[in-house]
């Protein structure tokens, strides 16, 4: 799973929202799914990693609409 995790991850950096929806609609447990390599979710990576990137909102969206976990990534940004 950290493969196509880190895939996501680098979408989130890059601004690719079309790449970032393509890896959650193959793979739908992406927005739920923690990772051990790096952020543990991928709605942390999105609230942590994308300022100034484009498509922040978006890529918000595509993860919390199908159930990610919303407090511990948030918490973080404190």
């Amino acid at each position: 799973m950290d493969a196509k995790f880190q895939a996501a991850v680098a979408a989130v950096r890059e601004g690719d929202l079309e790449r970032f929806k393509a890896l959650l609609t193959a793979d739908p447990s992406l927005a739920t799914t923690r990772s051990s390599t790096s952020h543990p979710t991928l709605l942390q990576c999105v609230v942590l990693d994308s300022n100034d990137r484009p498509h922040t909102v978006e890529m918000a969206e595509a993860l919390i609409n199908p159930g990610a976990e919303l407090n511990e990534p948030f918490v973080a940004t404190c």
